[in-house]
């Protein structure tokens, strides 16, 4: 059984607490802290620990705040693909902030979307484009900051 326990942070008290980890998770944990640049494995599980958290959050809150980016495949020579990813843009016109085209190659391009909106509507944004027939992969990222942060 290994037992961690957190120090001091630098600006905040932390608690003590201590849990068991299996010997490759543990090896795994530590080269995650070291490729992070991170001195202690305390800082990598609390980082993690955030990301489930707002994870969760995003479940619950439908009316916060989220902000999120949204990378789309895609096949441009899928007929009328072009065109409904475009309207994507006008159906969301005050969630989408800002987006960016990439020409792949002769077939593929990439779309990324970023956006600020309640997280049902964020919600609703990724059923949308779920939706459309040509995308070839989407992988969505969303943070709910905390108030006054943006």
């Amino acid at each position: 059984m290994l037992v961690i326990l957190p120090v001091k942070m630098m600006k905040e008290h932390s608690t003590r607490t201590s849990f068991s980890l299996p010997p490759k998770l543990l090896r795994e944990l530590d080269e995650v802290t070291e490729a992070m640049g991170y001195e202690e494995r305390s800082k990598t599980i609390q980082m993690a620990i955030r990301n489930l958290i707002t994870e969760s959050q995003l479940s619950t809150k439908g009316g916060a705040l989220a902000v999120g980016t949204i990378i789309v495949l895609y096949n441009h020579e899928k007929k009328g693909i072009d065109e409904k990813l475009n309207d994507v843009g006008h159906h969301f016109i005050k969630s989408i902030i800002s987006s960016l085209h990439v020409h792949l190659d002769k077939e593929q391009c990439l779309s990324i979307i970023v956006a600020k909106c309640e997280m049902k509507t964020m919600l609703k944004l990724e059923q949308y484009l779920r939706g459309i027939s040509g995308i070839t992969q989407l992988k969505f990222s969303y943070i709910v900051p905390t108030l006054g942060s943006i």
